[in-house]
């Protein structure tokens, strides 16, 4: 025999206790009734214990071990062989003969009493006053009972007006401010705190430090007969993460002040499958195409690119330009890069469009890189396409300012950011966050190459 499941314990349960309130009720009726005399009262009055309960199977659709046995009701030749005195009706004129006609059981759901009142039933005497109801939850369980499909009996309060009124007014909502002074942590382990920011009016940011060359200037570079793009973020600082009231905000997004000490340059697309197999001679990618952006690659794997890019010995030739190197680029680095100064959920506006981005799964797959048009620094597909790996490990973001954040000190997952073709718009925003473990392989996860001065100097180096 199976047993109960806690869902139908719990509904019969509370069945069983409906019944024995009504019957408390119609007992304590009858106990009134009883202390006054009255020629035209009967000489029998049911008792509750008398009551019969006639729990047929079709009424109660018991299937399987729902822990209710049904009670047959008594037969007809074992009642007296004397007249039967009439009945009083029950409180309310509520039959308590609870056969089809009463239990409305439309599928499996819960018990539904619908009291009938038969006319040639009625007596002629005055009903009692029914006592109060012992508590706030009205008993007419026609109103009450959502029986409507597998769902489960769900008893309703009734809400007096006068509560309506007092949640009317909501409280005012608190502010969004999430940054704080503090002393600077580049572990990015620290716990977050909402403080007052400590920017000033006269220093707002997002800004760009004085003499930087402009965001977005172009730096062409040939790699394994590859022509690759690399934009320019200048140095500055701006606020990391999202306001309280971003949609789609998620608690790991606390803001906080960080700085970008030094410029770098950013390839302006995800790294394509042309350049990783000019590389590496091979291509994981599981929608094929040229110009469309390398996945299926884990961190693991595009480390190992990063590192044959700047390999200096005597069966390979160093790729990158003298003075500078390839990288990941850190999680603060790549929010700088795709806000490109915006404060906005997307570096383009509040809203994700099908028009803008890759994202939702709305085209099934991948698309070329620089099918959608650029941020402000000339940068492509920061929003959807392909997750893009960021040297950090995951953690808490710092609780105050910091400058040049490198993440966590270690780790079980490693940071992604920008969402990938079948994200959801939320998990598109720049602020968002998502992690997975270094040897993770996914038709949406890519990623993007950085090139920063390699000895320590500004990368204004680069003519």
């Amino acid at each position: 025999m199976e047993s109960q499941s806690p869902s139908s314990a719990v509904e019969l349960a509370e069945l069983r206790r409906k019944f024995l309130e009504l019957e408390e009720r119609y007992a304590s009726i009858t106990t009134r009734l009883d202390s006054k005399p009255d020629e035209q009262a009967p000489a029998f009055y049911p008792s509750a214990s008398e009551l019969e309960l006639e729990l047929v199977d079709e009424s109660f659709a018991l299937s399987g071990d729902s822990g209710l046995s049904p009670v047959p009701a008594a037969d007809a030749s074992e009642r007296s062989e004397g007249a039967e005195p009439a009945l009083l009706p029950a409180p309310s004129d509520l039959e308590l003969d609870l056969d089809d006609d009463l239990l409305d059981l439309p599928g499996d759901s819960g018990l539904s009493l619908v009291p009938t009142v038969d006319a040639s039933e009625r007596s002629e005497v005055a009903e009692p006053a029914l006592p109060p109801v012992p508590s706030d939850l009205e008993l007419d369980l026609d109103d009450l009972l959502d029986l409507s499909g597998d769902t489960e009996i769900s008893l309703v309060p009734i809400v007096d007006s006068t509560e309506i009124a007092a949640q009317a007014s909501p409280a005012s909502p608190e502010p969004d401010v999430e940054t704080s002074s503090g002393a600077a942590n580049t572990s990015g382990a620290a716990a977050q705190t909402n403080a007052p920011s400590r920017v000033s009016e006269e220093n707002q940011l997002p800004k760009v430090k004085p003499n930087e060359r402009p965001g977005g200037a172009p730096f062409e570079w040939t790699i394994k007969g590859v022509k690759c793009v690399f934009r320019y973020c200048p140095a500055g600082a701006f606020i990391m993460g999202s306001p309280q009231s971003e949609q789609g905000r998620r608690l790991d997004e606390a803001q906080h002040e960080v700085e970008i000490s030094r410029g770098f340059w950013l390839l302006e697309t995800p790294v394509t499958q042309e350049l990783w197999k000019a590389v590496v001679g091979s291509n994981p990618s599981f929608f094929k195409g040229a110009t469309l952006p390398v996945e299926r690659v884990s961190w693991e794997d595009c480390a190992k690119f990063v590192a044959r890019l700047n390999k200096n010995g005597w069966f390979s030739r160093r790729l990158a330009p003298e003075g500078m190197a390839f990288d990941f680029p850190t999680e603060a680095e790549w929010e700088w890069a795709c806000r490109a100064l915006t404060t906005t959920p997307y570096n383009f506006g509040e809203n994700l469009s099908n028009l803008a981005v890759n994202y939702d799964g709305e085209l099934g797959q991948t698309t070329q890189v620089k099918k959608y048009a650029p941020n402000a620094w000339g940068l492509y597909d920061m929003h959807g396409n392909v997750w893009e790996w960021c040297s950090d490990w995951h953690g808490a973001y710092p609780s105050g300012a910091v400058a040049d954040p490198v993440g966590a000190s270690g780790g079980m997952n490693r940071v992604l950011r920008g969402g990938c073709w079948f994200s959801e718009a939320p998990n598109c925003r720049s602020a968002f966050r998502f992690s997975d473990a270094p040897c993770y392989r996914n038709t949406g996860v890519g990623f993007r190459l950085l090139l920063r001065s390699s000895g320590g100097e500004s990368t204004d180096a680069i003519s």
